[in-house]
């Protein structure tokens, strides 16, 4: 059987603020799974999130914007 690895996704919603929720997926994943970042609001914040420590950032663009 072929054991697979979860990644962790923290939501973000607008506030760059993400340390705390970064260190508790960081804790919570296993060892090999990725923290993924999934960004909702302006890019400042997804590049803010980005420098945050987590592995990848998956920008959704600004809630409202085409």
């Amino acid at each position: 059987m072929n054991e697979s690895t979860q990644d962790v996704l923290v939501l973000v919603d607008g506030d760059a603020a993400v340390a705390g929720p970064v260190a508790v997926a960081r804790a919570a994943a296993a060892p090999g799974a990725a923290v993924v970042a999934v960004v909702a609001g302006a890019r400042a914040v997804a590049d803010a999130v980005a420098a945050s420590g987590v592995d990848r950032v998956l920008w959704l663009g600004e809630p409202g914007r085409s």
